[in-house]
Order: C-alpha cells, then structure tokens, then sequence
C-alpha cells in the first residue's frame, strides 16, 4: 500500500520561488496529491510567469483533492 502526499504551502512556496525543494520533492515516494485549499492559496501568491507555469504542472500531474464534510 502506498502512503498519501500531501505538501503543505510552504514547501510548495520555497519550490515555486527558488527551485530548491525540488529534488527531495521528486524523490518522495508515495501517491502526489495537491489540496485545493493549498493550490489556491498558491495561485492567490504567483507573481511571475515560472511560478504560474509551477502551478500548472502540479495541478495537472496530480489529483487534488478538496475537502468534504464527510472527511
């Protein structure tokens, strides 16, 4: 069974920005799952186009997950 990823805001904040993250990011293992909440809080911040691009990306190579009530 593998194990849910969620990365908070500022680990997605600290990559949008300066990239560093990034190979401790690629190296998780597990299944990558981007919050909603978390995502619009990010996309509210971008001010550049690589950051906008960033964002993209995340959402569509992942599946975001928004939370319900019932969870």
């Amino acid at each position: 069974m593998s194990e849910l990823v969620i990365f908070d805001t500022s680990v997605l904040v600290d990559e949008a920005h300066t990239g560093r993250p990034r190979k401790r990011i690629e190296l998780v293992e597990g299944s990558v799952r981007t919050s909603s909440g978390v995502l619009a809080e990010l996309l509210r911040g971008v001010s550049r186009p690589a950051e906008h691009k960033f964002l993209r990306a995340l959402a569509r190579n992942h599946p975001i997950l928004t939370p319900a009530e019932e969870n």
